[in-house]
């Protein structure tokens, strides 16, 4: 072997090294090189970078306006909320809008040679968004049709053979049962379909008793009601009879093409009458012949109010066994419907509760007065509280509440109206009116007030916000041109961030979410610029110590300058950037489209700034130095300033900034100050690093943060299914959302008892949404995915009917054993209902041989028999349960789904636990049941429409969980490779999750409740905590690896002294913007300022008070804990020893405290 082939032992360690510092020096190099060329070329980089940045909003712009606009439903808040890509997500996808799709595409049909368009649960109660093909001959008021043939659930119309058989299909529970027989007044707008339909009554104003003694159900307050009714009546009358429901063939719906054509009303011949509103005073004057409210007296009420106590047992039929003048509903043949004008009223068809006909079946002699105009029906369901009257609590006998529903119908047209409504009854809640205290109101355009009051209200006090920030950046760096090209720059990088949201990733989805993100990264922008100016003052002050060849306001010393600072600030800025948009990247896997949106551009809009923060500001500073400080206008600009001298920036003699007091005019000399820096260290430093108030400070908060983190995680899910857009005080949200939910406590609109959850077995199909998560549109349904299946096998007959039989049998099963519901009694499954199709008499139904008339015996029927009967079954009644492929040569095929329904006793509620609870037990049933199913039945799942609420609860608690997890992961990941130190990364980690639990423990308190706006927070909250933490460590190590200071205390000193002004100014500025949003007139805004007050406050407290006495006692000191010695180790060589520690050691030799220090 050669000489030279022989190495020392430690060649690889050395090579390493040399490799790690050849990296360093050449990024050192690229450093100098760009800083120097924006020096000799500020201009040109300012102008390139804005033309830039102008150009990307400008494609975005032409994004914006193409068809297939991202921004389609920016004024739609609630749009973007749906829960996408979860496990419940995929089964509802799959067994809803997937299926759906399908038929549209005319992939498969509920008929073997037709067409179906059937919503899975077969009740599609207008939900017109979530509608893909449609009947080009349907209208407003028509429900599903058929191109092809009957839709399943809305058959009306059809012969009553061809209508589908009893338990089919149902709508939601129908709460207390509905009235029978009624004798229609032409001037009530009493149709059924009015009644029912809380959409028709835009307006609805709830009133409780002014004291105890009053009886809302007499006189004065029902006029005190009828007043109410006249102000919002007479408030705009034009407008009003443009927008209001009016009766039947006063006006025409007009539909064009496919769809109608935006809620248009042409009027008829003859002016528009309006509805009546919905309230005691009105059917008191109808039952009692009097031509307005206002002619009522009080023997009238009385009567009437009577009437109501005597038909009390009509409406609660556990006290009643019969029901009187049912009507003969052509619609319904059990009965149980409103009675509408022109249907044949007064037929005896009554029933006792086994459901047997007891009436003789003749037309009656008179109505009863309990269904006279369906009034009762609508004085119990819709105007007074549940349980008034009620024959099991006789010891009430007065409303504890009553409602005014006036109408309204045409919605895109009375939006503003409404908005303006909403402005004139605000007012008014408080006040009493006979008796009648008005208690709460909704105006159904909460999502379009959102919209109004964001713009109107929350906007300018963000802007307000804003402006304080940009005074305050005016202060810190002493010039108005400075500051406000940074914040131009906080502009351009929301540009920038559109842009790539929209072209880059070519996202189609821009919702209303990431309006409110443009002020909260302004905030979060903020601190990086302060951070950058401070770096500039010391780059500045330190100038003079620098190597004196390089002539002061020459292009190469400005080139150093401008280096220092773009890796001392470049650096600290790349962490806190990087912490925070990986925050918000980590919210971006939420199971909610409008989160995961949210996340993406916050995290976009952050990295954007950095971006411009190290392009841009060095830019303006340049031309600033050199173009614009000691003109004229430089000094105009810092002129408003020149009072608050001691608190702004005072660079040295070269003055950057033009520090407004640095030079007067009298004097002929610069006058140099005394640096920001130096005051925080007088004051901040003794108490930080004093020997015994450190100990404490640490005590202090880990006590504080132990005490409020117990409440964490008691976090509970919010209560109600609606979004809660206003403020807890607004009347809207007290109706729906918060306090005494007003709205609850009336049967129409609010909880329904007998609302029970429907179970569905599914066979076929691949529970998973599979479509774009990020477009809440039609166009981002997924395809349909298929599992082989065969349910026409006698094996899977068999099974199916065993499964029918089994299900009955469960705890979940509902039995039809509630009086108090109109419950599905006898209920039979599909195969059930198709079975006894088969099994009936030739000529009985419209089934023909093979199809009818089999014996019992019979069954199960061979596949290919049983495959066209339940095609033929299926085409006569619309009643859907097998699908088949479509196309040419498909008839035989066999079905490739099959569904079962049945239902349940578990009542619907908008809470958590009840669903999950719900969702649980027919889990468990499924997983036994569903196991011993044939192998063509395999793959089969259970679930239910209801649990879209529930679906979107457990993606939002779980995306919390997971964004916070990921966050702190990344946030901790981030710390520790750009500090390159386990100790302090360790030490910032920790107090980051401190901040966090803190936090979270004082909202907890305050009542919030994991919701959207809370998601969020819990995430980002990360990222945004992790600011002071992260700059203040950077400095710590920056100044130990400088050999700045020898000792803790030292570099905790200097740590003070680099970063306290910045980040000091960064947590008040911001802090003031949360402030200005505290008084925002939404509930998103203002729960985000009170959010980001806590963070920007507890960031800097815990940053300065907790880390900083930490990293005083246990901060390392030299190489210790740097990553580069934890290399080493690995690589298994000693670790090695550089200049800086060899100096540390040799130092330490000087004396007894220095070593002590060292070790």
């Amino acid at each position: 072997t050669s000489p030279a082939a022989v190495e020392p032992a430690d060649t690889a360690p050395r090579a390493a090294h040399a490799a790690g510092t050849m990296r360093r020096v050449s990024l050192s190099a690229w450093t100098d090189a760009y800083a120097l060329a924006i020096i000799k070329r500020p201009r040109i980089v300012l102008l390139l970078t804005s033309v830039g940045c102008v150009a990307l909003g400008a494609l975005s712009a032409l994004r914006v306006m193409s068809p297939a606009s991202p921004f389609a439903y920016i004024g739609d808040a609630s749009k973007g909320f749906d829960a996408r890509g979860n496990r419940l997500a995929g089964e509802l996808e799959s067994t809803g809008r997937i299926l759906e799709r399908a038929q549209c595409d005319g992939d498969i049909s509920g008929e073997r040679d037709g067409r179906t368009y059937a919503r899975w649960a077969g009740w599609d109660d207008f939900v017109f968004e979530r509608t893909y093909c449609r009947d080009p001959d349907r209208t407003y008021f028509d429900r599903r049709r058929l191109a092809e043939g009957p839709a399943n659930g809305h058959d009306e119309g059809l012969p009553v053979a061809a209508r589908s058989p009893p338990g089919a299909h149902r709508p939601p529970g129908r709460g207390r049962r509905l009235g029978s027989a009624s004798d229609v007044s032409e001037g009530m707008c009493n149709y059924g379909w009015q009644l029912q339909r809380m959409w028709y009554w835009s307006t609805s104003v709830v009133f409780e008793p002014a004291d105890e003694s009053v009886d809302l159900f007499s006189l004065e307050p029902i006029l005190g009601m009828c007043e109410v009714d006249d102000i919002i009546r007479t408030y705009d009358p034009e407008a009003f009879s443009r927008h209001c429901l009016t009766p039947p063939g006063r006006r025409e719906f007009v539909c064009e093409e496919d769809q109608c054509a935006g809620d248009e009303w042409d009027l008829a011949e003859g002016e528009a009458t309006c509805c009546p509103s919905r309230s005691l005073g009105t059917w008191v004057a109808h039952l009692r012949g009097r031509s307005t409210c206002a002619d009522i007296t009080a023997d009238d009420v009385a009567v009437v109010k009577a009437r109501v106590s005597k038909c009390a047992s009509q409406y609660y039929p556990s006290s009643n066994k019969e029901r009187l003048g049912a009507c003969a509903d052509p619609h319904n043949d059990d009965g149980w419907a409103l009675c509408e004008p022109g249907w044949e009223a007064g037929v005896n068809n009554t029933k006792d509760e086994n459901g047997t006909l007891i009436g003789d079946g003749k037309p009656l002699d008179s109505v009863s007065e309990c269904h006279e105009g369906n009034a009762v029906w609508d004085i119990y369901t819709a105007l007074v509280d549940i349980g008034y009257f009620d024959p099991k609590n006789k010891t009430r006998d007065t409303p504890r509440f009553a409602r005014l529903l006036v109408p309204g119908n045409d919605w895109n047209a009375g939006f503003a109206y409404n908005i303006r409504m909403d402005a004139l009854l605000r007012p008014l809640v408080g006040e009493s009116f006979g008796g009648a205290r008005v208690a709460a109101f909704d105006n159904s355009v909460k999502f379009a007030m959102f919209s109004v009051l964001l713009v109107s209200v929350d906007t300018p006090l963000i802007m307000g916000g804003t402006g304080f920030i940009f005074i305050v950046m005016w202060l810190y760096a002493g010039s108005a041109f400075v500051a406000g090209m940074a914040m131009v720059q906080l502009l351009l990088s929301i540009l920038m961030g559109i842009f790539f949201f929209l072209v880059v990733l070519w996202l189609p989805f821009f919702p209303f979410l990431n309006t409110t993100a443009i002020f909260i990264c302004i905030g979060i922008a903020a601190d990086d610029v302060f951070v950058f100016l401070e770096a500039f003052d010391h780059a500045t002050r330190a100038a003079e110590a620098g190597d004196p060849k390089l002539a002061p306001g020459s292009n190469a010393y400005e080139a150093a300058l401008l280096s220092k600072v773009l890796k001392d600030a470049g650096g600290a800025t790349l962490i806190t950037s990087l912490t925070t948009a990986g925050a918000f990247f980590a919210t971006s896997i939420s199971d909610v489209t409008s989160i995961r949106c949210f996340g993406l551009f916050c995290g976009l809009v952050v990295l954007s700034d950095w971006i411009l923060l190290v392009t841009y500001i060095p830019a303006v500073v340049t031309v600033y130095k050199k173009h614009i400080h000691g003109t004229a206008c430089g000094r105009a600009a810092c002129a408003p300033c020149a009072p608050f001298a001691p608190c702004t920036r005072h660079i040295q003699t070269n003055q950057p900034f033009g520090a407004p007091g640095a030079v007067s005019a009298e004097d002929e000399e610069p006058r140099v100050l005394r640096p920001l820096s130096d005051h925080f260290d007088a004051v901040l430093s003794p108490l930080i690093t004093h020997r015994y108030l450190r100990y404490a400070w640490i005590v202090a908060l880990l006590a504080l943060s132990g005490g409020l983190t117990y409440f964490a995680p008691s976090l509970s899910f919010p209560t109600s299914g609606q979004l809660q857009m206003l403020p807890a005080d607004h009347p809207i949200e007290r109706m729906c959302c918060v306090g005494p939910k007003y709205g609850d406590e009336f049967t129409l609109g609010g909880i329904d008892q007998c609302r029970r959850m429907d179970a569905w077995i599914h066979w076929g199909l691949v529970p998973e949404d599979n479509g774009n998560v990020y477009d809440p549109s039609p166009n981002g349904v997924g395809t349909l995915q298929l599992l082989p299946i065969d349910p026409t096998t006698e094996a899977a007959q068999l099974w199916l009917r065993k499964l029918c039989r089994r299900a009955k049998r469960a705890a979940w099963y509902d039995r039809g054993d509630d009086p108090d519901c109109d419950d599905e009694k006898d209920f039979q499954c599909h195969l059930e209902r198709v079975v006894e199709a088969l099994e009936a008499p030739c000529g009985s139904t419209n089934l023909t041989e093979p199809c009818c008339g089999k014996s019992k015996s019979a069954f199960p029927y061979p596949p290919s028999t049983f495959n066209e009967c339940l095609g033929e079954y299926q085409r006569a009644t619309g009643d859907l349960g097998a699908f088949w492929p479509r196309g040419e040569g498909t008839r035989q095929n066999k079905p490739v789904v099959y569904r079962l329904r049945f239902p349940s006793r578990r009542v619907y509620k908008e809470t958590h636990a009840v669903m999950s609870a719900f969702r649980e037990e027919l889990l468990a049933w499924a997983d036994e049941a569903l196991a011993e199913a044939p192998e063509e039945l395999a793959g089969g799942f259970v679930t239910s429409p209801w649990f879209n609420f529930l679906a979107l609860l457990s993606a939002i608690g779980e995306s919390a969980f997971q964004s916070s997890v990921l966050a702190a992961a990344l946030a901790g990941l981030v710390i520790l490779t750009l500090t390159a130190n386990v100790i302090i990364a360790s030490f910032a980690t920790v107090t980051i999750a401190l901040v966090i639990s803190t936090i979270f423990g004082i909202l907890v308190l305050n009542g919030w409740s994991l919701g959207v706006l809370e998601s969020i927070c819990f995430a980002t909250g990360i990222g945004m905590a992790c600011d002071f933490v992260a700059h203040l460590g950077y400095a710590y190590r920056q100044g130990n690896l400088n050999r700045e200071a020898d000792t803790r205390d030292g570099l905790v000193r200097i740590t003070i002294g680099h970063m306290a002004p910045a980040t000091s100014a960064a947590a008040f500025s911001t802090s003031v913007m949360g402030v200005f949003m505290l008084f925002s007139a939404t509930q998103f805004t203002r729960n985000f300022g009170q959010f980001i007050l806590l963070l920007m406050s507890f960031s800097w407290v815990y940053a300065f008070f907790l880390l900083l006495p930490v990293l005083s006692v246990a901060g390392p000191l030299g190489r210790a804990g740097e990553l580069s010695v934890l290399v080493d180790l690995c690589r298994g060589g000693a670790p090695q020893r550089s200049t800086q520690d060899a100096s540390a050691k040799a130092d330490s030799d000087e004396g007894p405290a220095a070593a002590r220090a060292q070790s």
